[in-house]
């Protein structure tokens, strides 16, 4: 499918950069043309120094419209997801199809 998209809480122009097959990155309009010129150049951009003034904090919240859900999802009633401080959130899955 088509490559997640950056819907709100970024700086407008920011794409999602694959990071291998479970990870990614959203990568600031700043960082683009030196990213299409030389994809290694991920390896040298120093977010501590080079962070964009409007850059989302630490902690922000991004909205991300997915490329792709993997179809195995259905198959489960719910995620068990995981912050940062461990702490623990049941997520339903909607989109099961019930069967009788």
């Amino acid at each position: 499918g088509p490559p997640p998209r950056v819907v709100a809480g970024a700086a407008p122009g920011s794409r999602w950069r694959s990071m291998g097959d479970e990870h990614g990155a959203i990568i600031h309009p700043a960082f683009l043309d030196r990213l299409r010129a030389d994809p290694a150049a991920i390896d040298s951009i120093d977010a501590d120094s080079q962070t964009p003034a409007d850059a989302p904090l630490e902690g922000s919240i991004m909205w991300l419209q997915p490329g792709h859900v993997d179809p195995t999802v259905v198959l489960h009633d719910a995620f068990w997801v995981a912050d940062e401080d461990g702490r623990l959130e049941c997520w339903p899955i909607d989109a099961r199809r019930i069967t009788a």
